[in-house]
């Protein structure tokens, strides 16, 4: 599928706008979508409808014994893309965040 010209500045101007204040965007292997975080959730936007998709829904988040779930401050998905790292709970080591919990969540049963 080719992207006319107008088709692809529309398209960068409304990632721009996404992606402005909402935290950042990362696009996936496929080329024609990315996530982010929005509501404390991993949202994934497909384009060029930029169709919005739910891929971890908040309540996977909840550690279990505990009632709210973690804020992802950074995440990333597998090569195959059936599990997600996510990083939370950051402590400043020296001038960087570096220090923080990890989280493994395996997509395919949300364990």
């Amino acid at each position: 599928m080719r992207l006319s010209k107008s088709m692809l500045v529309t398209n960068i101007l409304l990632i721009s706008i996404a992606g402005s204040g909402q935290g950042r965007i990362t696009w996936m292997k496929d080329g024609t979508s990315y996530t982010k975080v929005e509501g404390g959730e991993i949202v994934k936007y497909s384009l060029p409808a930029n169709t919005r998709t739910v891929m971890i829904a908040k309540n996977k988040l909840v550690p279990a014994g505990q009632t709210s779930s973690i804020a992802i401050r950074s995440y990333s998905f597998s090569a195959d893309g059936k599990k997600a790292l996510l990083y939370t709970n950051a402590k400043k080591v020296w001038r960087l965040d570096t220090r923080g919990d990890y989280w493994v969540l395996d997509l395919s049963d949300n364990s």
